[in-house]
């Protein structure tokens, strides 16, 4: 037997969902209507998360940047005293920095990269969501304008 009984009951139940969907056609909609709000609250809740791991990120990078900053004094000062090697190896340490500096600068865009995508589905989906529904103030003046002019046809003769 190649299908499970587990796989079998699920294909069943699949079988079963399709065709109750296909028959209650509002029940469908409220579905997909479910999912997308679903999928909305997870892209929130991404960004939601890209943007704390930014905010770390930035921190990394403020703390990395005096870093640099006092290891370069370091390397100045061992410079001027003439203790060459240790100027060396704080020169060494600063290059160490600014690469883990690059590093994180590389991941915070691709976190930016990452939200923008979140941004981008969740505009598309509230586009896909957004049902033009009238004025109540507009539909009323509507009918309000149709009625006087139904009576105007009427009083006029027009409607014969």
């Amino acid at each position: 037997m190649s299908h499970s009984w587990f796989q079998n009951l699920e294909k069943e139940l699949d079988e079963k969902l399709a065709d109750f969907l296909q028959a209650n056609r509002y029940q469908n909609s409220l579905l997909i209507q479910q999912d997308k709000e679903d999928l909305y609250q997870t892209l929130k809740l991404k960004q939601q998360k890209l943007q704390e791991k930014a905010e770390g990120k930035r921190k990394a990078l403020l703390a990395l940047a005096n870093d640099v900053d006092q290891w370069t004094g370091r390397a100045t000062h061992a410079k001027k005293a003439g203790a060459k090697s240790l100027a060396c190896r704080a020169d060494d340490h600063v290059k160490k920095l600014m690469n883990k500096g690059r590093a994180i600068w590389k991941e915070l865009d691709g976190i930016g990269k990452e939200f923008k995508e979140a941004q981008k589905l969740i505009l598309d989906l509230t586009k896909q969501s957004e049902i033009p529904r009238p004025n109540l103030e507009q539909e009323w003046a509507k009918f309000e304008t149709e009625e006087e002019l139904d009576q105007l046809k009427r009083r006029s003769g027009l409607n014969n």
